[in-house]
């Protein structure tokens, strides 16, 4: 006469249920770790594709809106109106368009400068106060961070490219001096280490 057989799992088929259900789980928890890492790279390349957008943007108005306005500095000396190549910053330049809703007692022109700091953050320095803008603090916005590189290139007036604005004087002649002179473009090469390489063109006129 044989027995009925016992119910419930033999230790051997309870091991095996349990190494499934554990290799089920880690399935799962590693999936999901995936996608929350895909999620997280996914918002922060967002954020930095937005920063980027927003930094080629300021760029593009500061660049459009520039002044053929050179500056009197401290010493005696003057600057041009658009430096490539100053004691401080990348670029600096007189722009306008200041706006002034509460038509307070100030130009509408700002001398703009925009810099990289040691931390990879892409910077926005102005000053109000054209002539001898050294002696006035000036009002800074950190517009992104993650930033490698910002290079700018100027078209002349002859259609050649140049890495240095002013370009140098045909001669000693008045009417040769370049600190009032204006690019005919700019073009804007921006490095963030999430993007990469983003070029903008900016026509002047």
């Amino acid at each position: 006469m044989t027995g009925r057989r016992t119910s419930g799992f033999t230790l051997i088929e309870a091991l095996i249920a349990l190494a499934i259900f554990s290799f089920l789980g880690v399935g799962a928890y590693q999936l999901l770790d995936s996608t929350a890492t895909l999620m997280t790279g996914g918002e922060q390349r967002f954020a930095a594709l937005s920063a980027t957008q927003t930094a080629l943007r300021l760029l593009e108005e500061d660049f459009t809106q520039l002044s053929p306005r050179p500056v009197a500095a401290a010493n005696g000396k003057q600057s041009p109106a658009l430096d490539a190549a100053p004691a401080e910053g990348i670029v600096e330049f007189t722009r306008s368009g200041w706006r002034n809703p509460l038509g307070a007692a100030r130009s509408t022109l700002q001398r703009v400068v925009w810099d990289i700091d040691p931390e990879g953050r892409l910077l926005r320095r102005y000053r109000g106060r054209i002539d001898q803008p050294e002696n006035v603090e000036p009002v800074v916005r950190m517009v992104s961070d993650g930033i490698e590189a910002l290079e700018l290139r100027y078209l002349d007036e002859q259609g050649e490219w140049q890495e240095q604005w002013p370009p140098p004087p045909v001669s000693d002649k008045p009417e040769d001096d370049t600190a009032a002179w204006l690019p005919r473009a700019v073009e804007i090469r921006l490095v963030h280490q999430r993007i990469g390489e983003v070029l903008r063109l900016v026509s002047l006129r």
